[in-house]
């Protein structure tokens, strides 16, 4: 994995090459780590932000009517998990969302 790994010039003998090598140790340690986890253990690509209950429960409400959205939502979840789990996950995150928006509705009356 270091091989692959390109960043700055890590075999020269200064102070900033060195710093570069450790760099690429840490993030070769990260990337071997981040695969044995797999997509279980990793939720999202990182560096990216979490989505807040209420955001996600926003994004729900403009997809829930229409199919070509809700689909497009399944497709992100195969791509991220293959056809079974993405599908499985998708079918979850969909009755997450309901969940949310009865409480939501409940809480209001």
């Amino acid at each position: 994995m270091a091989d692959e790994i390109k960043f700055g010039t890590p075999a020269a003998k200064d102070a900033t090459a060195r710093l570069e090598r450790m760099a690429i140790e840490e993030l070769t340690s990260m990337f071997a780590k981040a695969s044995e986890w797999g997509p279980e253990e990793v939720n999202r690509p990182p560096g990216t932000v979490m989505i807040s209950a209420d955001d996600q429960v926003a994004d729900y409400s403009l997809i829930r009517d229409d199919p070509e959205l809700a689909g497009q939502k399944v497709d992100e979840m195969i791509v991220q998990f293959g056809i079974a789990e993405g599908e499985r996950r998708a079918v979850e995150w969909f009755e997450q969302q309901e969940k949310h928006i009865k409480e939501k509705v409940n809480g209001m009356e």
